[in-house]
């Protein structure tokens, strides 16, 4: 009985040959999650992502939007920089094919026209493939720069300057984005100087 009562010790050896005493002691016992506090985290995470997905799908085709207005800037840039460099005619069409330009936008073409007859000389200089789910609107499908940089709507520029015409404008739209007869557009603007620019606009 005494001994039942006594502390039960374990002896251990210190650096120098000493014991102390070791006391035991017994962990804590630790508590599982229930499955009511389990369904209500499913329950809370489920809520969270239906609130999300929406904003989330819009901020992505919103980033495809503006993605693409970003390659047709930078296919006109580059069919700019092209024709200062090589004193000729360069330029950038909307196409159903990679290879010539044609009616349809399923492709951006940059080229140069150097003899002035609308076509190639030579391969592109460089193919785009447009973004599903995009739509492309504009007056003109081909779009040229003279040797001195200048935008050239008509393939004929010979003997006009930068003020003898007007800027022209490559909508960039999501028809589904915003709905109700509103959509989601990027503005692509050529100035006849040959400044381009990106703006956000809602057709309606």
């Amino acid at each position: 009985m005494r001994k039942r009562q006594e502390t039960i010790h374990q002896r251990t050896t210190g650096p120098a040959g000493s014991e102390r005493p070791c006391r035991l002691s017994i962990a804590p016992r630790q508590r599982g999650v229930t499955l009511i506090e389990l369904m209500i985290v499913i329950v809370i995470t489920a809520l969270l992502l239906a609130l999300a997905t929406p904003n989330l799908r819009t901020l992505l085709q919103r980033n495809v939007l503006l993605g693409q207005a970003n390659e047709i800037s930078g296919a006109l840039a580059l069919a700019r920089s092209e024709a200062v460099s090589r004193g000729a005619l360069a330029g950038v069409c909307l196409s159903n094919s990679a290879t010539q330009c044609t009616a349809g936008t399923d492709f951006v073409l940059v080229f140069v026209d150097a003899n002035r007859d609308g076509a190639f000389d030579g391969d592109p200089l460089r193919q785009l493939r447009t973004a599903e789910r995009v739509s492309i609107n504009c007056d003109a499908t081909s779009f040229f720069f003279d040797a001195s940089g200048f935008f050239v709507l008509e393939r004929n520029p010979d003997a006009r300057g930068a003020g003898d015409y007007t800027p022209n404008d490559i909508e960039v739209c999501d028809d589904e984005s915003l709905g109700a007869g509103q959509d989601d557009c990027r503005t692509v603007r050529i100035e006849p100087s040959g400044i381009i620019s990106i703006t956000t606009t809602e057709r309606t």
